[in-house]
């Protein structure tokens, strides 16, 4: 059995990525989390977005799609445009920041970050991947995190 995680590519007006910062390690991620088993993609994200930001966004389209076969896990990635609300601090993240593209942290999630780089090179196409990377947890404590993230962002933004 699969679980399913749905994340949020949230951009204000100057074109800047909602990112937040989790208070359980030191990485920035896009607002999201898990399904639950009786909720829909587009209901669990409108949830965790309000859960975690005080948000409430309309979803235009999906913009990634990954398959973590060693986690059993599938996560999907959309673009959402804000409806209402102000962005406000929750039980998850102790700091939400909007990020331009070439301001992005070497902290933040490598999956995370690899999928918003793909859709503002690619904005019409659907990033697809099997993920087989090591966990963010894993990558901190090698010290092994901006090193990729640096990788990354050479590769998507030169």
């Amino acid at each position: 059995m699969f679980t399913i995680g749905v994340f949020a590519i949230i951009l204000n007006k100057h074109i800047q990525i909602l990112l937040s910062h989790r208070n359980d390690m030191d990485t920035w991620n896009l607002p999201g989390g898990g399904m639950k088993p009786y909720e829909t993609p587009i209901n669990a994200l409108i949830r965790e977005v309000k859960e975690e930001t005080g948000l409430t966004v309309t979803i235009n389209k999906i913009v990634a799609l990954n398959s973590k076969p060693q986690d059993s896990e599938i996560v999907l990635t959309f673009l959402c445009e804000i409806k209402k609300g102000k962005v406000k601090l929750s039980d998850e993240a102790d700091e939400h920041r909007w990020f331009s593209l070439k301001d992005l942290p070497l902290n933040t999630v490598p999956k995370q970050l690899e999928r918003i780089c793909f859709f503002f090179q690619n904005p019409e196409k659907v990033f697809l991947k099997i993920q087989n990377q090591s966990g963010t947890k894993d990558l901190l404590k090698t010290g092994k995190l901006e090193i990729l993230n640096k990788k990354l962002l050479k590769k998507y933004l030169g």
